[in-house]
C-alpha cells in the first residue's frame, strides 16, 4: 500500500471509532423557558428597493447607501425593508426608534422632512422627525414610531421604508448631497423594537454513563440562523461547558444539545444549569432549569439520545492540519494527520452512521454518497 493510502485509511479508521451511545433520561425539577419581551434591534441589510431585516450583528457585513442631491425634488423614497416573520405573538404598545446615518456632502447643510413606516402584516404606523430637520456634516436620523399593541401572526411581514421630503441645501456645492448609509458595522442602521423573537425550551436532560445531555429548543422565524448567527453557551452549577454543542435543525427553529460530564467526586444530585443566547451586543437572553440527575451505567436502560435529523454544518468549526514529512534518500514518507472540531466533527460523527440512507433530504451529502462512490473508478481508491 503507498502512503498516499495509507493516509486515506488512517483518517477512515479514526472516523469509525466514533459509534453513537444509548442514553438514560433523566428527571428534571423545574421548567426552563423563557422568553420575556426585552427590547432588540432589526438591524437594515441589503438594496434599498428590496432590503432585509436581520436581528443578527453578524449578518452587518456589505455597505449600502442613497445618495440624494438637491436636484431630486419632491418625495424621495430611500429605502424599503422588510422581514418574513415565523414566530406567533403579541406585542405591546411601544415606541419604536428608528436610527440611520447619514452624510452631508458639498453642503454647510440641509433641512429635510424624514418619515418612517412601519408595516406589521397589515397594520400601518407611521412616525417623522418633525418638521424642517436640519442636518450637518454627519450623525443619525432618528425618528420615533408610536406603535400600538396587537399580534403578529406566522409568515405576516415586517416591513419599514424610509423616505425624506422638502430638501433644502444650505450653501450647496457642485456635487452636494447627503447620503443614508447601512448594512455594515461601521453603519448599523436599525430599528428598536419589543416583538416577539424567540422562545426558548430548555428540555429534559439524559444521561449515559457520566455524560449529559441537555437539550435546548430555540423556537423562531430564523431556523438554525438564531444559533449560528449568535453567540451563546451554557454553564453546569456556574461552570461554563467548554465544548461546542450539537446542532440539529427541527419545526420553526434549531436543537442546541450541549454535552457534560459529571464530576468524578459525584454520582447524582440537583445541578442548575443556565443558557444564554447573543444575537446582538444589546440583547442577552438567559434561561435556566435544574436537574435532578443520577449517572447511570454504560449501556443499561430503554432511552437514548441521538440526533434524529442531520446536524447542521454552520456554527464554527477549526480545522488542523499536521503534516509530518521525511526523506530517506530514495522517498519521501508522509503522515497527514487532520484535525476537525465543532459543527463539521459532529456533522462527520452522525453521517457515518447515515450513508445512503433515503429517508433523508434528496440534497444530502450522505444521502447520495453510495451514488457519489460508485462514480468513482477503482482505480482511484
Amino acid at each position: 500500500m503507498t502512503h498516499r493510502h495509507q493516509a486515506r485509511a488512517a483518517l477512515l479508521t479514526a472516523l469509525l471509532l466514533i459509534t453513537s451511545l444509548p442514553i438514560l433520561p433523566a428527571a428534571a425539577e423545574a421548567e426552563g423557558a423563557c422568553c420575556e419581551m426585552d427590547e432588540f434591534n432589526l438591524f437594515l441589510t441589503g438594496e434599498a428597493e428590496n432590503g432585509g431585516l436581520t436581528p443578527f450583528e453578524a449578518d452587518l457585513e456589505e455597505e449600502f447607501e442613497t445618495f440624494v442631491t438637491p436636484s431630486v425634488q419632491g418625495l424621495v423614497e430611500i429605502g424599503t425593508w422588510s422581514v418574513v416573520w415565523g414566530l406567533q405573538g403579541n406585542y405591546p404598545d411601544a415606541t419604536w426608534e428608528f436610527r440611520i446615518p447619514f452624510e452631508v456632502e458639498a453642503a454647510a447643510g440641509i433641512q429635510i422632512n424624514a418619515t418612517i413606516g412601519v408595516h406589521i402584516g397589515g397594520t400601518y404606523f407611521e412616525g417623522d422627525a418633525g418638521a424642517g430637520l436640519f442636518l450637518t456634516s454627519n450623525g443619525e436620523v432618528v425618528i420615533p414610531v408610536n406603535v400600538e399593541a396587537g399580534e403578529i401572526l406566522k409568515s405576516e411581514t415586517v416591513e419599514i421604508s424610509f423616505s425624506v421630503r422638502s430638501l433644502s441645501f444650505s450653501s450647496p456645492g457642485d456635487d452636494a448631497g447627503i447620503r443614508f448609509i447601512w448594512g455594515s458595522t461601521d453603519y448599523p442602521a436599525k430599528i428598536s423594537m419589543k416583538f416577539p423573537l424567540v422562545e426558548i425550551d430548555m428540555k429534559e436532560a439524559s444521561v449515559k454513563g457520566r455524560l449529559v445531555f441537555f437539550p435546548i429548543v430555540l423556537k423562531s422565524g430564523f431556523a438554525d440562523r438564531m444559533w449560528s448567527a449568535s453567540t451563546g453557551g451554557m454553564s453546569v452549577a456556574n461552570t461554563a461547558i467548554s465544548d461546542r454543542p450539537i446542532a440539529t435543525p427541527v419545526n420553526d427553529g434549531v436543537e442546541v444539545t450541549f454535552v457534560w460530564e459529571i464530576p468524578e467526586s459525584t454520582d447524582s444530585g440537583n445541578f442548575r444549569t443556565d443558557f444564554h443566547l447573543i444575537p446582538q451586543t444589546s440583547l442577552r437572553i438567559e434561561a435556566y432549569r435544574t436537574h435532578d440527575i443520577t449517572a447511570g451505567e454504560d449501556g443499561g436502560g430503554s432511552g437514548g439520545w441521538y440526533p434524529a435529523a442531520e446536524p447542521l454544518r454552520s456554527g464554527g468549526s477549526a480545522l488542523n492540519v499536521d503534516i509530518d514529512a521525511s526523506f530517506d534518500g530514495d522517498s519521501v514518507e508522509r503522515v497527514v494527520i487532520i484535525e476537525i472540531d465543532g459543527a463539521m466533527s459532529q456533522w462527520i460523527r452522525w453521517g457515518l452512521d447515515n450513508i445512503g440512507n433515503d429517508s433523508l433530504s434528496s440534497n444530502s451529502w450522505w444521502r447520495n454518497l453510495r451514488t457519489y462512490a460508485d462514480s468513482i473508478p477503482s482505480s482511484d481508491f
